[in-house]
């Protein structure tokens, strides 16, 4: 992910990655991407051996089910965040 953010946001030598990083995104937004990423669903090498050892139906069931689980928990606690900083 790290690596993909560092293409995302180019590298032209000036700003590092965390620079940038930091004035695109505020901290709420941040831990909520990191929430993401760790819950949902691994790399694609990942889904098609489950696809291969337990079947394509269960490959999809697992893709479907972890980036579904893993929007709503990002969405969570950026809800939440937000309604406790406005308290």
């Amino acid at each position: 992910f790290i690596g993909q953010m560092g293409v995302i946001f180019g590298s032209d030598g000036g700003e590092s990655l965390t620079e940038r990083r930091a004035a695109q995104y505020t901290p709420r937004q941040g831990l909520c991407m990191m929430l993401f990423v760790l819950i949902s669903s691994p790399c694609v090498a990942t889904v098609a051996m489950v696809g291969r050892e337990a079947g394509w139906r269960w490959a999809a069931l697992q893709w479907g089910y972890l980036m579904v689980l893993a929007w709503l928990v990002a969405t969570g606690v950026y809800q939440a965040g937000t309604l406790a900083a406005r308290l």
